[in-house]
């Protein structure tokens, strides 16, 4: 019998949850780029049981903004960045590196398997 594939926010939602998990994801994925970076914390918020709605009264946004700003074509602001991934509990230090370079070889999908 064939092994049962499972939904990847279903399997994956509990360690989106963990900050030392969420950091190191999301820093992996902003080595990526940014529009890999801005999906990675889009699955961070819908991780949250709060989701979109909790995110907007955490961070005094609109839901619609924060929908727009973190789809891949998304461009927010470094102030928007910032005051999502405080809301999600995520130490903001890696933001400061600058060292995010799209040709990297540590790959954001390495950082859920």
């Amino acid at each position: 019998m064939g092994a049962t594939l499972r939904d990847f926010n279903g399997t994956f939602a509990h360690k989106l949850r963990d900050p030392e998990y969420l950091r190191a994801y999301l820093e992996a994925c902003l080595e990526e780029g940014p529009p890999t970076f801005y999906v990675a914390l889009r699955k961070a918020v819908q991780a949250h049981s709060g989701g979109f709605s909790w995110l907007a009264k955490e961070t005094g946004m609109v839901r619609a903004g924060l929908y727009q700003a973190l789809s891949a074509k998304g461009n927010p602001s470094f102030k928007t960045i910032h005051k999502i991934v405080t809301a999600l509990g995520v130490d903001t230090g890696f933001l400061a590196r600058g060292d995010a370079s799209p040709e990297s070889e540590s790959g954001c999908d390495l950082a859920v398997a």
